[in-house]
């Protein structure tokens, strides 16, 4: 299945808004916080963010809904997850390609300060690309110029892969699909799916509002950007504002090598 690579190489050149459809919420009703660093999202509760992934892939369609979204994957026995259910300890190991999600470490608010924060972002992914992936990597982190939703509908089906965390043994799913993945909550935390957490309890995302909150399309330090929380399934991909100087994982997603977890 070598032809993967190929296919998001090609759609994984720019990518980093999130879904087309954002709260128009405004900066202001955010929670912020007041210090920069390691662990500085970590106020909320694990319970749930600030807000629920909106349906919609840009395209006015709800992705869990459409044809282009798979509700199983490889592997499955005919039987789907319950999306947000987290109450299975296994949902069956995927007997052939899927998506990973990984991070990538150390981050910083300003980190592409100068430069093309997609292709920086990339980059910085592309550094920490774990073996079990076949692709090149797509940054999970919004950009003030690229969505990525356009993204996903470029990567077929690809886009409708189960997703699983790259450090776990496929026991532990996080998404029906990466479609699903943002137009809902997941079906268990990140962390406890095998994604790398460095130690931190918060990634840079860049929020869920129509305007990115991505400190200045990551190149200011005086300024803010919204994080995510590795141990949520509920709001999991905006949590609150830190300052741009705090040095954070950001996630990223490649396709798997066929059977990756060994069966």
């Amino acid at each position: 299945m070598r032809w993967v690579g190929g296919l998001v190489a090609l759609g994984l050149c720019g990518c980093t808004a999130l879904n087309g459809e954002f709260n128009e919420q405004a900066d202001t009703d955010r929670p912020s916080s007041g210090s920069a660093g390691s662990g500085s999202a970590a106020s909320e509760s694990t319970t749930g963010g600030r807000d629920s992934f909106p349906p919609g892939d840009g395209s006015g369609n709800d992705p869990s809904t459409s044809g282009e979204a798979s509700t199983s994957g490889p592997g499955d026995s005919g039987t789907s997850s319950s999306t947000g259910s987290s109450g299975a300890e296994t949902d069956g190991a995927p007997g052939e390609q899927v998506m990973l999600i990984y991070s990538a470490p150390a981050w910083s608010g300003s980190a592409a300060e100068g430069l093309d924060a997609v292709e920086t972002a990339t980059e910085h992914c592309l550094e920490h690309l774990p073996a079990r992936c076949e692709s090149e990597p797509l940054a999970l982190l919004r950009s003030t110029k690229v969505e990525l939703s356009s993204l996903f509908v470029k990567l077929g089906v690809m886009g409708t892969l189960p997703v699983y965390g790259s450090n776990g043994d496929g026991s532990l799913l996080i998404a029906d699909s990466l479609l699903t993945m943002l137009a809902s909550n997941l079906v268990h935390p990140l962390a406890d799916a095998g994604v790398p957490t460095y130690g931190e309890e918060s990634f840079w995302s860049g929020g869920l509002d129509k305007i990115p909150t991505n400190c200045n399309d990551w190149a200011a330090v005086k300024s803010v950007g919204a994080v995510g929380r590795f141990d949520l399934e509920k709001g999991w991909f905006d949590t609150e504002d830190v300052e741009c100087v705090a040095s954070l994982p950001i996630l990223c997603v490649c396709a798997s090598v066929p059977d990756p977890f060994g069966g």
